[in-house]
């Protein structure tokens, strides 16, 4: 489901928020919203039967708080700080330098674009939308 507030001139071109739900053929939900106009959400959190694990906040560089709840016993991870953006390029100029393979080659962007283009045909008809599997692709 896509919202925006009517008559808000900043999401003129884009929609304000929208919710989604992805479900993996192992049977795994994700329930996700994504906005622009809550630009202080910033949580992660994945269920399991015997507890959950969290990011809160999760997408700021410095300052994450890591909790994992196992068996009702709530411990919070420390998270050291670290520059991503010099990360990312360490690990592009290996790659280039030594004829490596990326962790997170373009095909995976691609794939992230299709899912985004399906979750705005799911938000836009209403429908389920299928994609195929990860596997699948790669034949």
């Amino acid at each position: 489901m896509m919202y925006t507030t009517p008559g808000d001139v900043r999401f003129k071109e884009v929609e304000e928020s929208i919710n989604f739900q992805l479900r993996f053929p192992s049977g795994i939900l994700a329930n996700c919203t994504s906005s622009y106009g809550c630009a202080w959400r910033s949580h992660f959190r994945a269920l399991a039967t015997k507890g959950y694990f969290e990011l809160d906040p999760a997408i700021p560089y410095t300052g994450q708080r890591m909790r994992v709840n196992r068996d009702n016993r709530l411990e919070e991870l420390s998270i050291d700080p670290r520059d991503h953006f010099a990360a990312e390029m360490e690990h592009m100029s290996d790659c280039v330098m030594n004829d490596k393979i990326p962790l997170t080659p373009g095909e995976e962007g691609l794939r992230d674009l299709k899912i985004m283009m399906a979750i705005y045909e799911a938000a836009r008809t209403g429908n389920t939308i299928q994609l195929q599997t990860r596997a699948a692709d790669q034949t």
